[in-house]
């Protein structure tokens, strides 16, 4: 091989091995963009579960948005929506007539003459609010037949030589679990207010005797659930004393029952169930732990669906299966709508035929998507059945928002008081709120149920 054979097949092998860097070049430059893509387009509260609240740590995060489509109605109070306004009472507790007495022009004395009434107006105020103290005297009496001396009995709830009333005890709940108001405002309150000094630990020692009143309401609750055969489930992390613990949820149209526990593992809903979730039907958000109870079956939460799929859009704008899916998600919450309003129409072959297409997409190979993509479809595929669970049974919600909302009230709570400070803490709220949220439901008059239950 001469000198120019030999140079040729150097250049060619420099070639090869050039291309061969090129390529490997290449293939990382497809991944750093895509990693790029994923850095520039996060994960916010409108394309994903997460609160508002995480925003503001991500400058990427696009505003808060909502997955509603537009509609052709008007902003503001639609047709046939019943406003409220402040009405006069026709039995004022307190009249002031306003009479002249005497004559602007002339100023001549009106005093003894005939008066008309012209008009009126009412004035909404609230008394000064001071408590009361009752005491029951107890006395005793000599029997003139057996000259035994008979004493009379304090009533069972009066115990102790001073205590707080119902009254009393239903407000430091309500102000507590209701409207989340620390102990040391819930004093502050209880003193301007009312003029009632009292202690933050007798503030705590009335939370512990209202739990006590409430457990047979809340283990009714507990029951209730589950003999509904449906409820949706949610968890969501909480500081007690400094250490992360778990606040969990079980709840349905009327009821709401509330727990906390020091895992997210399957073992708390073991401990606090046993095998009783198995006749539920359950909807969640997917978390592995519900699917470990053997119940009857599970409804995924198509609204938290709906939000990955948005922020799989963001991520891969030409990506057709991701739209499709989210576009088929929207046809399924339509459908329930329309299911909902006319529960007597035959719907089986609306629901057969979205549910076919569904199932179509979902298993549909996907070559060039993103792993996002694919690990999405690989969770739809996994539990498909749990999809569409809604449109067999009338009675299941297509999402999880009443636990969400149940939820949110630990946040809330965190968010004025920071954390629990002991497990106790954490049970009472659990148990007051658990009986609050129910009363809500059930369209009840908050603090004076809490007045009953706590003269109970």
């Amino acid at each position: 091989m001469d000198a120019k054979d030999l140079r040729i097949a150097q250049l060619e092998k420099t070639v090869q091995e050039l291309i061969a860097i090129v390529k490997v070049q290449l293939t990382r430059i497809e991944e750093l963009e895509a990693e790029v893509l994923r850095l520039k387009t996060r994960k916010n509260s409108g394309n994903s579960s997460l609160p508002p609240s995480m925003d503001k740590s991500k400058p990427a995060a696009k505003p808060n948005q909502s997955l509603r489509t537009q509609s052709d109605k008007k902003s503001g109070g639609q047709v046939g929506h019943k406003g409220e306004t402040l009405q006069m009472s026709p039995n004022p507790d307190q009249i002031e007539p306003l009479l002249p007495t005497v004559c602007s022009g002339c100023s001549h004395s009106l005093e003894g003459q005939k008066a008309l009434q012209i008009g009126r107006r009412q004035v909404v105020d609230l008394p000064p609010i001071k408590p009361i103290y009752i005491e029951y005297q107890q006395f005793e009496r000599t029997c003139p037949c057996c000259g035994l001396q008979q004493a009379a009995q304090f009533p069972a709830h009066v115990q102790a030589p001073i205590q707080y009333g119902p009254g009393v005890m239903s407000t430091i709940t309500y102000l507590y679990a209701r409207q989340f108001i620390p102990f040391k405002r819930s004093k502050e309150l209880m003193s301007s207010l009312f003029g009632l000094s009292m202690s933050e630990g007798s503030i705590a020692n009335l939370l512990e005797r209202m739990v006590e009143k409430a457990m047979p309401v809340y283990e009714a609750i507990r029951q209730n659930i589950l003999e509904s055969g449906h409820a949706g489930a949610d968890e969501t992390g909480c500081k007690v004393n400094g250490k992360k613990h778990w606040i969990w949820t079980l709840q349905n149209e009327l009821n709401t029952f509330i727990w906390q526990s020091e895992t997210r593992g399957y073992d708390t809903l073991q401990e606090q169930f046993s095998d009783q979730l198995q006749p539920l039907i359950l909807t969640h958000d997917c978390w592995a732990a519900y699917f470990q109870t053997g119940a009857a079956a599970h409804q995924l939460c198509l609204a938290h669906l709906s939000r990955d799929l948005q922020y799989l859009k963001e991520l891969h704008p030409k990506e057709k299966w991701v739209s499709t899916i989210q576009g088929l998600f929207s046809k399924a919450l339509a459908l329930k709508r329309r299911m909902t309003e006319n529960p007597t129409k035959h719907w089986l072959n609306a629901r057969s035929s979205l549910e076919q297409q569904l199932k179509t997409w979902v298993e549909m190979p996907l070559e060039r998507a993103g792993k996002e993509v694919i690990k999405l479809q690989k969770r739809l595929q996994k539990h498909f059945q749990s999809l569409t669970t809604c449109l067999h049974h009338l009675h299941i919600p297509p999402d999880n928002n009443g636990s969400e909302r149940a939820i949110r009230n630990v946040k809330v709570k965190q968010k004025v008081s920071g954390q629990f400070k002991s497990v106790k803490g954490a049970d009472i709220f659990a148990v007051l709120r658990s009986v609050i949220d129910s009363l809500i439901k059930n369209d009840q008059n908050v603090f004076l149920k809490l007045v009953t239950l706590a003269k109970a």
